[in-house]
């Protein structure tokens, strides 16, 4: 999985906008706020994609290829953001 560190694609005096994803076909966005220190996930999805972007603080990410009973535990840590697409 690559990290993609999300730059404004226009900023002046009045702020930034961001380009956050194209050319995707999009089903679902969704926003999760947590608090700090919380656990989540412990889950995975058999068929949807699923982009994370980290807006503010720190995400450690734990992941392992279910379908390959060898897979290796692999531990990323995101930033403010940093966007990651998790696959099917």
């Amino acid at each position: 999985m690559d990290i993609t560190k999300i730059e404004p694609a226009f900023e002046d005096e009045r702020g930034e906008i961001y380009d956050l994803l194209s050319d995707e076909s999009i089903h679902h966005i969704g926003l999760l706020k947590s608090k700090k220190d919380s656990v989540r996930g412990k889950h995975y999805h058999k068929e949807q994609k699923q982009y994370t972007l980290v807006m503010k603080g720190r995400v450690k990410v734990i992941t392992k290829n279910l379908l390959d009973e060898n897979a290796e535990i692999k531990t990323i840590e995101l930033n403010e953001m940093d966007m990651i697409l998790f696959p099917p």
